[in-house]
């Protein structure tokens, strides 16, 4: 059965937080950062939902001025990962994207995490460097960059 992707509401937050917490650990984002997410983005922020139990969650960021965005973080809880979840919520986050005439969006994924770039490879991500050092000594992490407007209208 696929999952309901919808935006995010004030009462998803501990779920969301939790989602994070269970995925990424020491990098995830604390309350007051996912609080302050969902404050600023909300129509961009979706949410994945199956049997009335929030499965996963991606938002992106838009800097109004220069059309550039950001995917700040996604996941799927582990039981309902490689199931067309992770897809369904880029599909969410591509949309609002073209609807937004966002120019490029970017993204960084653990380089070890192959499962995760293969899915942002079929959405049209491509790694453009590898960072290193980049939450601390030792971190890598890839940053992937996708191109809506490959052309500029004149």
């Amino acid at each position: 059965m696929k999952p309901s992707i919808r935006t995010v509401t004030d009462g998803d937050l501990q779920a969301v937080v939790a989602i994070d917490e269970a995925l990424f650990g020491a990098e995830s984002f604390s309350s007051f950062a996912m609080r302050q997410f969902i404050n600023l983005f909300a129509d961009s922020f979706f949410v994945a939902e199956q049997g009335g139990v929030l499965i996963g969650y991606a938002t992106i960021g838009v800097k109004a001025a220069t059309k550039d965005a950001w995917l700040i973080s996604a996941g799927v809880i582990e039981a309902h990962q490689n199931r067309g979840v992770g897809a369904e919520l880029l599909k969410a986050c591509d949309k609002y994207c073209e609807n937004s005439l966002v120019e490029t969006c970017r993204l960084t994924t653990d380089p070890d995490n192959a499962n995760a770039i293969r899915l942002y490879e079929r959405f049209g991500f491509q790694v453009e460097t590898e960072l290193r050092d980049y939450y601390e000594a030792g971190d890598r992490k890839l940053l992937m960059i996708k191109s809506y407007r490959t052309q500029k209208k004149t």
